[in-house]
């Protein structure tokens, strides 16, 4: 998977982490009928978590993380985008530092747990749509952001060839 940058309501991390877990869950109840069998039925689907483990470098290490941690304290959900995942709309649940004896380097982990409840439209930062530049095309702009071809065609449909987009046009990048 190509990796790249992870970013948290317009707050991307300089070094990305070293681990990232995604889980998805689904929901499924059980009723058991004595003497004979249970019957399982799908009840839905729990929101995705994803959490991980990282190292800010650098004089600013511990900066970097109070700057993670700022968002963690407002209590809002926000777009988090990794690269090679699509995006979703997510809350910081947890936060950790653990103190290395090292110099320039702050040990981090996260728990992010994603928001069902649409509650981050207004609190986003993340850009919805991007202006196309002097020879670019939706190939160029899906290299460039890391968003495949097909969501970008599916974003805007009026596109019907993806190397016929004029310089200056917006296009839709995102539809949170």
């Amino acid at each position: 998977m190509k990796q790249g940058v992870m970013r948290f309501m317009g707050k991307t991390l300089h070094h990305n982490p070293h681990t990232i877990q995604i889980t998805d869950t689904q929901s499924i109840s059980q009723q058991e009928i004595p003497f004979l069998h249970s019957i399982a039925r799908h009840t839905g689907t729990k929101a995705a978590v994803v959490s991980g483990d990282g190292t800010f470098y650098g004089a600013d290490a511990y900066l970097q993380y109070l700057q993670l941690k700022k968002l963690y304290k407002s209590g809002k959900s926000g777009v988090l985008s990794i690269g090679g995942v699509p995006p979703i709309k997510a809350y910081l649940q947890q936060l950790r530092l653990k103190y290395t004896p090292v110099d320039d380097c702050a040990e981090y982990s996260f728990t992010f747990v994603e928001a069902l409840d649409g509650s981050c439209k207004e609190n986003s930062t993340a850009p919805t749509d991007y202006t196309v530049g002097e020879n670019e095309e939706l190939w160029d702009i899906s290299a460039k952001l890391n968003i495949s071809i097909d969501k970008l065609m599916g974003l805007n449909p009026a596109v019907k060839d993806p190397t016929a987009v004029a310089e200056g046009e917006r296009v839709k990048i995102s539809d949170f």
